[in-house]
């Protein structure tokens, strides 16, 4: 009788543990809704650099990008170079092809811009506390000139002659 009453208490004990568990898991999307959202962070990202609207592009950056650069300094360093040099002008951006893997997703992307061939361009997004974020690429952090002064950015960013 009371290794009858250990056992159901084990049982109980274990279902209840079972269920808090499932409980506080992190709801999971199906595949078609997900990429879904991917696509929308990726379409948020490009529709802020169209818009040259700096500080949505910062809110749309990963934590560890962040951490690498304070949205005054990106702000500052991305209003510079669209001052500096307005050659490429975004007009829209298509997604052409989402891959993902467990918290990262590569989105290959065509951009319009005053070109005459649409231009290729791959992002990749992490999930990070429930949402998706951009990574910036190796390219953008030279660009950006990421852990470095603002003055060592714009020796590498020189203003264009006259």
């Amino acid at each position: 009788m009371v290794k009858r009453r250990k056992y159901d208490l084990f049982l109980l004990l274990s279902l209840s543990f079972f269920i808090l568990i499932a409980g506080c898991s992190e709801k999971k999307e199906s595949p078609p809704e997900r990429n879904k959202i991917i696509k929308k962070a990726a379409n948020d990202y490009t529709k802020a650099a169209i818009n040259n609207d700096f500080n949505k592009m910062y809110e749309l950056l990963s934590a560890e990008d962040k951490a690498a650069i304070s949205s005054e300094e990106y702000l500052k360093r991305q209003q510079y170079l669209q001052e500096k040099s307005s050659k490429v002008v975004m007009k829209s951006g298509e997604i052409k092809k989402i891959k993902v893997s467990k918290k990262e997703a590569v989105v290959e992307m065509e951009l319009e811009t005053q070109a005459p061939h649409p231009i290729p361009v791959t992002k990749v997004l992490v999930y990070e506390k429930g949402s998706w974020y951009v990574v910036l690429s190796p390219e953008n952090k030279k660009e950006l000139s990421i852990g470095k002064s603002f003055e060592e950015f714009q020796k590498e960013h020189p203003p264009a002659g006259p």
